[in-house]
């Protein structure tokens, strides 16, 4: 890593010293909090001057407190981009080429689909002002780094690619990725195998969902293991016909869901292979009476 990439925060008392000792840049952090934009903003302005009178490149962390651009409240969602296009006008008062921003996750507040969608929605509708400045996208309690590679992604990835929606090859090239097709390639290869394949989570639901778009008669060996949140793992799974095994409420993205799937899976097989059926077993069924009408049951005489 060269110098001029490395950046030392102002909320550090020494950074000015350091940054000056080792020549290296300053992150503006005095506006983290929106008031120093408002009513603190001439005590700090000075400050921050002086102190990138020492910095020859800088960059400045936006606010953060209470602001949430992934936000299902429209409302909520103006109040941050009218911070963001504050801290925006602030980084070109200063010269700094970059603002940083946080995207707002809070674990108990989202669920991840949502944070991804609403958080899309608000950038395609903030950067059709062309901001001026460079705009860094920081994850904190984002419990994958990938949802912000999914937010940056999602924001022109299908109007700048255009995949042909009914060509899966030609989606999976423009917008799948290659762990989406490599995971395709397997579904059908366990299928032409005739070997059973676990799904587990939304990822691998698309990936099998292509697999079967491709070759419907692969969906025979697909076993949905764990029910995912998010509104696109349903869609895949109505679209193949299929029901995952558990309802549980995990969001672990690990896999979880496999390994519970492998022990049912495996009593499935244990009690089809090796269990006796009553005249195995020796058991005389003949107190037991006959409650079943086709494919009715009839209790009490009640039809």
């Amino acid at each position: 890593m060269r110098k001029e990439q490395i950046y030392l925060s102002t909320i550090a008392s020494d950074a000015v010293r350091v940054a000056k000792e080792y020549g290296v840049n300053l992150e503006i952090a005095e506006y983290c909090t929106a008031w120093n934009m408002d009513e603190k903003f001439s005590a700090i302005d000075p400050v921050v001057r002086k102190k990138l009178t020492h910095s020859p490149r800088s960059l400045l962390h936006a606010p953060y407190n209470e602001l949430f651009p992934c936000a299902i409240d429209k409302k909520a969602r103006a109040l941050a981009a009218e911070r963001y296009r504050h801290a925006i006008a602030l980084a070109k008062r200063y010269g700094s080429e970059k603002v940083i921003i946080h995207g707002g996750y809070q674990p108990m507040m989202y669920f991840p689909v949502w944070y991804t969608e609403q958080s899309i929605l608000f950038w395609k509708e903030f950067l059709k002002e062309e901001p001026g400045v460079e705009l860094v996208l920081e994850n904190v309690l984002e419990e994958e780094p990938d949802w912000v590679l999914d937010i940056i992604k999602g924001k022109d990835a299908i109007a700048i690619n255009q995949p042909n929606k009914t060509d899966v090859i030609d989606v999976l090239a423009k917008v799948g990725g290659f762990d989406i097709a490599a995971m395709c390639g397997a579904f059908l290869g366990c299928a032409e195998k005739r070997c059973p394949v676990v799904i587990d989570g939304f990822i691998s639901a698309v990936a099998a969902l292509c697999a079967y778009k491709l070759c419907p008669e692969a969906v025979g060996y697909f076993i949905p293991s764990h029910a995912s949140y998010e509104i696109g793992y349903r869609l895949a799974m109505d679209a193949m016909g299929l029901q995952p095994i558990f309802l549980l409420g995990m969001r672990l993205g690990e896999g979880s869901g496999c390994p519970l799937a492998f022990e049912v899976l495996s009593a499935a097989c244990s009690i089809i292979n090796d269990m006796a059926t009553f005249d195995q077993a020796g058991i005389d069924d003949g107190y037991l009476d006959e409650i079943r009408q086709g494919d009715k049951f009839s209790v009490g005489g009640a039809k």
